[in-house]
């Protein structure tokens, strides 16, 4: 079945930073397939808009009114304020009857994403043509609501699992290349921020990262280690090391002591951006500023316990993963039921002289191309 008249696009991005950077390739596919199409994307209530707003392929960005406000499975009003749940609720339904007046040809429901809630609000968005990932309801796997669907593959990276509704949709022009775009201004204010802290040209910087999202903290590495990582990397000659702190990570960079380490907190998401443009590599634990350099094409050296790197690690071949669980544990549905505990352990058995050695193969690829 071919699905030629596609004129509005909707997609529901309601996710973190880094998910949002996987799912570019699939928005410049879509826009390159139909041209003269209007990209309408819907990002999470707190979320930069920056993400997104130099995308030359999106026409609209519009915030979700409340993050996850409804939940028709489990039950209404469970957070014991219910005048508050009813006011949110009632955003949220005049949110999406503005959506259905837009008569959007297709809806699409980023992965990874909130599957049974994507149903439910993608039915309500009205699009002619629905599609997200396929969810289960009492242990039945099913695409209810949806028109078409893609199936989670634990082998798969989430960039490829998004360009899979592509050909959903029998489209044929595919782009893979990460999109994120720094603009002059941004570039102006990173040369001057490494200008500011003496940082020459002659010197490597290395960006490091040692926090990440705040509901998800048993994915950060120790911070006792990026401790012992930094004042590694301290004793270094010609280079500098950038420490990056996000919002949900106030204090973090409190830790760390020595004369070349520059702390960089408090930027616009934009700003940010451009510095992470300017090293030469950068270390993560599993966090979105990993994609951010990795859009950026800047090494990375991303470090693994309670996720699957097969679907979120950086996407490219500019970077390394580090992890110290078995491949095939992401492949065992059993043994995934035990990521969260032996994830955790697997990433604090990461040393410090893993993490130096990779971070040397990465800058010596670098160098060689």
């Amino acid at each position: 079945m071919k699905y030629p008249n596609i004129n509005k696009i909707l997609i529901f991005a309601l996710c973190g930073i880094g998910d949002i950077i996987m799912l570019t390739p699939t928005i410049t596919s879509l826009k390159k397939n139909h041209p003269k199409s209007e990209i309408t994307v819907i990002v999470r209530k707190n979320m930069p808009r920056d993400v997104l707003s130099n995308n030359p392929h999106i026409d609209k960005i519009y915030n979700y009114p409340d993050d996850f406000i409804i939940n028709v499975w489990t039950g209404f009003f469970k957070s014991g304020q219910k005048l508050k749940d009813l006011h949110n609720l009632v955003k949220e339904i005049k949110f999406l009857l503005l959506l259905r007046k837009e008569k959007f040809d297709v809806s699409l429901w980023a992965f990874p994403g909130e599957t049974k809630r994507g149903a439910i609000v993608s039915l309500l968005s009205g699009a002619k043509i629905k599609m997200g990932q396929k969810y289960k309801i009492f242990n039945i796997k099913t695409g209810l609501f949806y028109d078409l669907t893609i199936d989670l593959d634990p082998r798969k990276h989430v960039v490829d699992c998004n360009l899979e509704y592509l050909k959903k949709l029998e489209l044929n022009k595919f782009e893979q290349e990460l999109c994120l775009s720094v603009t002059n201004k941004d570039k102006k204010f990173a040369k001057l921020f490494l200008k500011s802290h003496s940082i020459k040209k002659r010197e490597s910087i290395i960006g490091i990262h040692p926090g990440g999202d705040k509901s998800n903290t048993e994915k950060r590495w120790p911070m006792e280690n990026f401790i012992e990582l930094v004042k590694a990397l301290d004793n270094g000659k010609n280079r500098k090391i950038i420490l990056f702190e996000g919002p949900d990570e106030e204090g973090i960079l409190d830790n760390f002591k020595g004369a070349n380490i520059i702390k960089c907190k408090n930027l616009l998401f934009s700003q940010l951006c451009a510095v992470i443009g300017q090293c030469d590599a950068v270390i993560t634990s599993d966090s979105g500023l990993g994609h951010i350099a990795a859009a950026l094409k800047i090494p990375t050296v991303t470090l693994f316990g309670p996720a699957n790197p097969n679907q979120t690690r950086p996407y490219g071949n500019n970077g390394i993963i580090i992890t110290k669980l078995d491949p095939q544990f992401y492949l065992d549905d059993a043994k995934m039921k035990f990521l969260k505990e032996e994830g955790g352990k697997a990433l604090e058995n990461i040393t410090v002289h893993d993490v130096l050695a990779a971070l040397n193969k990465v800058l010596n690829l670098s160098k060689a191309k």
